[in-house]
């Protein structure tokens, strides 16, 4: 999958159909800090987080921003239950089947809305004002992989210019 196309088709329909009278929430900076999420996460290629050759289990991780049962099921519980007119935006984009978790894989702008709400319900994650990769790694270290993630922000940055450099474009 290109990155551009994930940032037209995917990312910016579903950041928009929630973010309406949320400043900020689907902006182009928003958008490619989800793309690059997804970059650094599955490099836009796994849906499921393989432990082994042999297994054949779901999980832990889903899909290609690589979130957590818990971590979704946290956005849920702490900040959209709290919100129902944001939840049911978000419900919106669910499909009947599967599941919620397993739609972090099978579903892309239900998984893209989850990567974004990840970063905007935490107060101090501040956009940078423009597209900027170096920002964009320090709010995935300390917002989306955390402190105690095994991921690193060079990592973040190898990855953004290896996979989306190429295909970055201001004018999604």
């Amino acid at each position: 999958m290109l990155p551009i196309h994930l940032a037209r088709y995917v990312v910016r329909p579903a950041l928009a159909h929630v973010g309406d009278g949320l400043k900020g929430f689907d902006s182009d900076v928003a958008v490619w800090l989800v793309v690059g999420t997804a970059a650094v996460e599955s490099g836009f290629a796994a849906l499921d987080q393989h432990t082994g050759p042999g297994d054949r289990s779901w999980g832990p991780a889903y899909g290609l921003f690589q979130m957590e049962q818990a971590t979704a099921d946290d956005i849920w519980t702490t900040y959209l239950d709290l919100r129902p007119a944001l939840a049911a935006r978000v419900r919106d984009l669910l499909a009947p089947v599967p599941g919620r978790t397993h739609q972090l894989a099978t579903n892309l702008s239900y998984a893209a809305l989850m990567c974004r709400l990840r970063y905007w319900r935490m107060r101090d994650c501040v956009l940078p004002v423009k597209a900027d990769a170096a920002a964009y790694a320090r709010l995935w270290k300390r917002f989306y992989n955390t402190p105690a993630g095994k991921g690193t922000e060079a990592k973040f940055l190898a990855d953004w210019q290896r996979l989306v450099a190429p295909f970055y474009t201001e004018d999604l």
